[in-house]
């Protein structure tokens, strides 16, 4: 390979896209199982990108019995991510074609069929209208493809066109609905939830998952972006230097993932079996981006295994919801994890009995005080106070690094007089 390698994956560059395409190309044409193909010793994001790709594309050349798996992603606040990047839209990925893209080389000449779903609740930015758009940009890609991509409407379905489904959650939970009882143009084996942004290659999320699925018979394939070979290029605190504050109270509100060690709850990188995709169908509420905590709560429930992967991401900060929500006031990364973590609180709950949470009596204690202290420093912007915590920067605790904030390095008690300091005390 001549070109040379960037140091940083682009997202909105589509010559960056263009060299992972030839990168996997050349270890395709190089190998011949999917077994020879290793990850680079070094941090390079596009051999890294490129040999997950590689190793997925032979995987599905290498099936002697077919699979279908339908791709479902979220619509909410994508009108810029879904176009290209121009002047005026400086942070477009294209991520439709994309997706595409990635989709049609992925499953050429194979007996793999992988189709791609959107589901929108409408928003305020009219991303429907772009979708839209660029569906018909893309018009000619999808016929030579062969990918089918849809995009339904919460409204066109009796009990999902409100507000309060109206949220990631509830496009995520309306799709996997729709796939996991058959009611989509077909019925597909395999269901894999991803974001609509680029961040994660989908010829290499679905490739792999299906290849990790298959091979050792795993109902659920999970990301995990701390994974230690796993490549995450990300500002870890973009959020704020007080992003460690969110790690411990989500952590002390999931202890049951901590105690499994599961370091990522988060990552956008879901592949499961159609009974799976049931299972979870049974049990899931969480209409907000606390979603992902339920799925796998939902999972566990069910006595299901969780089983995690390394994966390649690439953030796409520019436009996240920290840049977008609230879309009716100031942005604030607050927003986001605010909702993470009242989801959790809500399935501490619901989740209690059926997993016999060992940690309950201190999950409570933290969820009374973010109730209290933290959604009570503003009840008119319940994310306030947190917002306030990811800012705050106390020095005796800037030892600890982001992914030490555990519940057992800060006791309680400890929590609370850091809200004094930061919030007040009352």
């Amino acid at each position: 390979m001549s070109r040379e390698v960037p140091q940083e994956f682009d997202l909105t560059d589509p010559d960056h896209h263009s060299l992972v395409f030839d990168m996997a190309d050349a270890l395709v044409a190089g190998h011949d199982d999917w077994c020879d193909i290793e990850q680079p010793e070094d941090g390079d994001v596009f051999g890294h990108i490129a040999a997950r790709m590689a190793r997925g594309r032979l995987y599905a050349l290498s099936m002697d019995g077919g699979a279908s798996v339908v791709a479902i992603t979220n619509l909410l606040g994508e009108n810029n991510r879904l176009r290209p990047k121009d002047e005026d839209n400086p942070n477009g990925e294209a991520s439709l074609e994309r997706k595409i893209r990635e989709l049609s080389w992925l499953t050429c000449g194979t007996i793999l069929r992988v189709d791609l779903l959107y589901v929108s609740g409408g928003d305020w930015w009219g991303t429907e209208d772009v979708f839209e758009a660029e569906m018909v940009r893309t018009e000619a890609l999808r016929r030579i493809s062969g990918i089918d991509v849809a995009m339904v409407r919460m409204n066109d379905h009796a009990g999902w066109g409100d507000r309060r489904h109206n949220d990631k959650g509830g496009e995520w939970n309306l799709g996997l609905r729709l796939a996991a009882n058959g009611l989509l143009r077909q019925v597909y084996n395999h269901v894999y939830i991803t974001d609509a942004d680029t961040t994660l290659n989908l010829a290499a999320g679905v490739g792999e998952g299906l290849m990790h699925a298959r091979e050792n018979g795993w109902d659920v394939v999970l990301g995990n972006r701390k994974d230690p070979e796993s490549i995450l290029q990300k500002d870890v605190k973009r959020s704020g230097p007080g992003v460690g504050w969110y790690y411990y109270l989500s952590r002390h509100l999931g202890r049951q993932f901590l105690d499994m060690g599961v370091s990522d709850t988060q990552c956008p990188s879901k592949f499961y079996s159609l009974e799976a995709a049931q299972a979870i169908d049974r049990w899931a509420s969480t209409d907000t981006h606390g979603v992902d905590t339920d799925y796998a709560n939902a999972l566990l429930a069910e006595g299901y295994d969780l089983h995690f992967v390394p994966v390649v991401a690439v953030d796409s900060e520019a436009e996240s919801s920290g840049h977008k929500m609230p879309h009716d006031g100031v942005p604030d990364p607050a927003y986001r994890l605010h909702f993470i973590i009242t989801g959790q609180i809500e399935q501490l709950e619901r989740y209690r009995h059926v997993l016999q949470l060992r940690h309950y009596e201190e999950s409570r204690r933290i969820a009374d005080l973010y109730e209290q202290r933290i959604m009570g420093y503003n009840l008119s912007v319940p994310w306030e106070g947190l917002s306030r915590l990811l800012k705050s920067d106390l020095p005796e605790f800037q030892e600890l690094e982001i992914a030490g904030f555990t519940p057992d390095e800060i006791e309680v008690d400890a929590f609370e007089r850091v809200l004094d300091r930061v919030l007040g005390e009352v």
